[in-house]
């Protein structure tokens, strides 16, 4: 790299020595790019008059595109070195002259599984990590370095349902895209994909040029963990990644409210597999998914329980207690007993008071009339 072990004179005895940094390194860079701009110059292929450079689009990257030089990562972004030797020795006779591009080369940072998934990203749903990927333009250094910022990213998540699809001819453009490559999710060199869950993803990029299309890619799987049981609970909603042994196993409501459940490590296991939910051994009918509302229509204690696909029912501790207390015991039902018994009393106590002044006044009046 350009700012490690420069050797330059240090004023110092010794009079000569290595520095490492940008600030080493940035005379020498400067020194190349000025050169290269030189060649190009000098070879006819580039004119500056009055600060007007001509042709205007040709700028210094696009020279350094056309420098067969090296590329260098660093993180997710990639790097063309400015190869001084390359600058002086290069032949730069189709420089300008962009060619069409014939093909996308696609390469990522991603690691390949084993036996069937040995030319495939491969990953395991509980450590699911980013995976890098750049794209470079073909002929390399040859096309035209605008075309790179119009590459399109794409992600399609394979599905089984895929095959159902209508015939291509009854498809809109935009259900075609959809259907080969799937989402789009970024542009230019490179782009950066983390699979939300596990599944078979192509991640393709796509460049269209003229009435040409062209487009490379890879394919990932992450692998879905296995539903085995000791290592999944019933737990509240939210609480699904607390782990086994941490995530709450009972809770107290009142008969007329509800509680929401789900399971422990369901982020990590094919969620497309039916989850069954049981009330005290009993299934809930027309009631599946990956997390259940359960309402009781009485207080009472209950046990709450699910079956993942053909496996066991969880049993024993690993199951879900909920006590439902009665309505009457809640402290807000009480207040509004106890103002309601308030203002029954204080009608009676009204309509005493009328009724007896209601007979006094009778009394007055025929004694009057006597």
């Amino acid at each position: 790299m350009p700012e490690r072990g420069i050797y330059t004179s240090s004023g110092t005895n010794p009079n000569y020595t290595t520095f490492n940094g940008t600030s080493a390194g940035a005379p020498f860079v400067s020194v190349a790019a000025a050169l290269l701009k030189l060649r190009y110059i000098v070879e006819g292929k580039l004119s500056v008059n009055n600060g007007i450079q001509s042709p205007s689009g040709f700028g210094f990257k696009s020279m350094l595109s056309l420098l067969n030089s090296m590329e260098i990562a660093k993180g997710s972004y990639r790097f063309k070195t400015l190869d001084m030797g390359l600058v002086l020795t290069q032949d730069f006779g189709d420089a300008g002259n962009y060619y069409d591009p014939t093909a996308i080369d696609v390469a990522h940072d991603g690691e390949y599984g084993e036996g069937d998934y040995a030319d495939i990203i491969y990953q395991v749903a509980n450590n699911i990590k980013p995976v890098n990927f750049t794209a470079k333009v073909l002929p390399l250094g040859k096309t035209n370095p605008a075309l790179e910022e119009t590459i399109e990213w794409y992600v399609k998540e394979i599905r089984e349902d895929d095959e159902n699809q209508k015939p291509d001819e009854e498809m809109t453009e935009q259900e075609l895209t959809y259907k080969y490559f799937g989402e789009k999710k970024g542009n230019g060199l490179s782009f950066a994909f983390v699979a939300p869950h596990g599944g078979n993803y192509k991640i393709q990029a796509r460049l269209k040029y003229g009435n040409k299309e062209l487009s490379a890619g890879s394919d990932m799987h992450v692998e879905y963990m296995q539903y085995l049981p000791g290592e999944v609970r019933v737990t509240l909603n939210g609480h699904e990644t607390d782990g086994v042994n941490d995530a709450p196993s009972s809770t107290e409501i009142y008969a007329d409210g509800s509680v929401i459940l789900g399971l422990t490590g369901i982020e990590y296991v094919d969620q497309t597999v039916e989850i069954k939910w049981f009330v005290n051994g009993k299934e809930v009918e027309g009631d599946s998914g990956t997390t259940f509302k359960f309402a009781p229509k009485k207080a009472g204690t209950y046990v709450i329980s699910a079956k993942y696909g053909n496996r066991a029912e969880i049993s024993g501790e690993y199951t879900f207690t909920v006590s439902a207390k009665s309505v009457m015991t809640n402290p807000v039902n009480i207040a509004l007993v106890s103002v309601a018994s308030v203002v029954v009393a204080c009608g009676v106590v009204a309509i005493v008071v009328w009724q007896v002044l209601k007979k006094r006044k009778t009394a007055v009046d025929d004694s009057a009339n006597e």
